[in-house]
Order: C-alpha cells, then structure tokens, then sequence
C-alpha cells in the first residue's frame, strides 16, 4: 500500500494502521482531542526518526518525531472534527511494575540540585528534565501498537493519540499539547505547565507561584516565537491561566490564537516554537545544552513534533510527550517535569511517575 490516507471509517482508519504494521510498511495512527481520527501508510508518509543525536544546528533543537505529508486531502480546510469513537481496545494487558513504587535515583536528585544551582546562579530560568522506564512484555508475547493506541484514545479522549510505525518500531502516545494548528490562516497554538495530581485541589495550582512562574515563561517564550510570524493585532491571549483536567494529573493551561502573516507558513511557526519551553526550558539554547550534557540518555523521538501537513498548508501538530517507543517486546516510557528555582528533587519524581502511568497502564500485548 502506498502513500494511502483513511479517514472516513475509525474501524476501517484502525485497521488500515493495523495491515500496514503486520506488513512492515511505514504508518501513521492520528486522532485529535474529541474528534477524527486518520490513518497514513507507505513510503513518504511517515518520518519517524529515532536514533539521530538529540540535538543539531547552531540552536540546539530536538529532532521531530513523526511528521506526516497528507497531501490534498484536507484541502485548504481544518481537521475533519466530528466527534467519532475508536473500536475498543482488545489486547492482552501488559505486565508492569508501580512507577510510583520506587524514590527518585541519585542521577535524577544530583541532576535537579544542579540544574537549580545554575538557576540560582542566573544561567538558566528554567529546564525541563525527563528520564525513562522500560518495560518487557511477557515471555512470548509483543507489545501492539495498534492495541496500545486504541487503549490510549479510550483512556484519553481530551488528548492528541498518535501512533507512528516505521522499521519495527512505533512511538506511541496520548498528548495532551497541541503545538500548532493552522485553519485557514488562523493558528492556534497553547501554553501547559504547571502541574497536580488530579486528586489534589486545583484552587492550589492556580495560587501556585512556583507554578505560575514556570507557566509565565513558557506563555512569554511562545509569544515570542510567535512574533515574528503572525499579524500582532491577531494575538489573542488570556492574562491569567486557566485548568487543564487529565485522567491523573492537573495542568494550568493558556490558549493562544493569532492570524498567520502573509507568507508565512505552519513550518516558520513549527521551527519557531519548538522545542517550547515546556520540553526544553529557557533560555532555550542553555537549557539544551545543560540537557545534552547531563539529562543521561537519547531522547530519541520523546518530545518532538507529530502531526501532518497537507500540500495546501493546512495541518496540525502536537508535542510528542506522555509517550513511549515500543520495539518488539521492549518498551520505554518517557516523562519529564519542569525545574525552576524552586523544584524539589522528590517532587518532580513523582509528578514523572503520574506522567508516565497514562502510557504504562495502557500498554497492550499480543
């Protein structure tokens, strides 16, 4: 199958993604939060990349994750966004250990105590710091790629779920961060950080101050990105954020809407935005840095752009993050957290482990 695009269906879209994965071809697996979902297969659709260093050009940037061409087939239109409902999931359970069972390593705690003391030296404002879990699936058995994502869409209905297949293996997740949308010429694009288990009371991560500061900078980081790309009487932006409610955690959230400029295009705003300040940190050439040299391993796909553009321009992206790359019967999951000034090593712990459950409890096998 080549360069075949299915959106009409979502038990057909699945299994269009399904077929092509059995076949070893090259897939994508897109839904969009409360919307519609597609399916992309064959050479030149998916641009998955793994294995490249992490970081390039004289300003670091992380590497995208999946991109996907989608040709003619939206037009100079959105989305399609019909709400529309997956087939339930049916693979085995993966077997899986507490992410939460265990305190944070001496890596993670020497790896946050320095990265405040540079910040309290006036190197950096903010990083965003993440590490890994892996898993194996049981003896004999695979983790599915087609499974995991039909459990992530069930679980996360709210989120961006992708799943993106290519030479054996796929990056799987359920994002909840939209990095840019075009329609039309409208772009709309959205600050999340700041962060609280879904049981506490959010009254208390809007009176944050330490998480209102890591908020404010990635709200001034994105408009500054923006700026130079987009008619400055467009921008429409709250003042104050709002909530953001997941299945287990809390996040302030601010949307952010502007009219692209003449000649300007969703690439110009994807380059200018990322990696945002939300994966990375800021200054973002420091922050980068300081994780190039001391986060401890290849974050591979984790945190770059998925999405698809069509040859008219249009498309949408989001941020690779609540995610994992699955090969075989080995499986990693990714998190981070964002450090500021004030980050307490335990603390950032733990909001990781509550960020890697919404993929680790979703992993299915087959």
């Amino acid at each position: 199958m080549n360069n075949a695009l299915q959106w009409d269906s979502p038990a057909a879209v699945v299994e269009v993604f399904r077929e092509a994965v059995t076949g070893g071809e090259p897939a994508f697996l897109w839904g969009v939060p409360g919307g519609g979902l597609f399916a992309a297969v064959g050479e030149g659709t998916c641009a998955l990349r793994v294995g490249a260093p992490g970081f390039h050009g004289t300003v670091p940037l992380f590497r995208p994750a999946a991109v996907v061409a989608a040709g003619d087939a939206f037009g100079a239109g959105s989305f399609p966004d019909a709400p529309v409902a997956a087939p339930p999931a049916h693979g085995a359970r993966s077997a899986t250990a507490d992410v939460a069972s265990t305190g944070p390593s001496a890596h993670w705690i020497a790896t946050v105590e320095r990265a405040t003391a540079e910040m309290r030296a006036g190197a950096l404002r903010k990083v965003v710091l993440a590490r890994t879990e892996a898993r194996r699936a049981p003896d004999g058995a695979q983790f599915d790629a087609t499974e995991t994502w039909l459990a992530l869409r069930a679980a996360n209905p709210q989120s961006f779920t992708f799943a993106a297949h290519a030479d054996g293996r796929a990056f799987v997740g359920a994002s909840p961060e939209r990095l840019a949308t075009l329609s039309g010429d409208t772009l709309l694009t959205e600050a999340l950080a700041g962060t609280a288990p879904r049981d506490s009371d959010p009254a208390r991560l809007l009176a944050s101050e330490k998480d209102r500061d890591e908020h404010a900078l990635v709200v001034a980081e994105i408009l500054a990105g923006l700026a130079p790309h987009v008619v400055p009487e467009s921008v429409e932006c709250p003042a104050t954020p709002g909530l953001r409610a997941l299945p287990r955690l809390w996040h302030l959230h601010t949307p952010i809407t502007a009219r692209l400029r003449p000649g300007a295009t969703l690439a110009d705003v994807v380059l200018a935005l990322h990696p945002t300040p939300a994966v990375c940190g800021v200054p973002r050439a420091a922050a980068a840095a300081f994780l190039s040299a001391h986060e401890g391993f290849d974050r591979g796909p984790y945190a770059g752009p998925v999405g698809w553009v069509s040859d008219a321009g249009q498309g949408s992206f989001a941020v690779g993050i609540r995610s994992a790359l699955l090969a075989g019967a080995e499986a990693t999951l990714y998190a981070g957290a964002g450090l500021v000034s004030a980050s307490e090593p335990a603390a950032e712990w733990r909001e990781t482990a509550l960020k890697l459950q919404t993929v680790d409890e979703m992993l299915r096998t087959s």
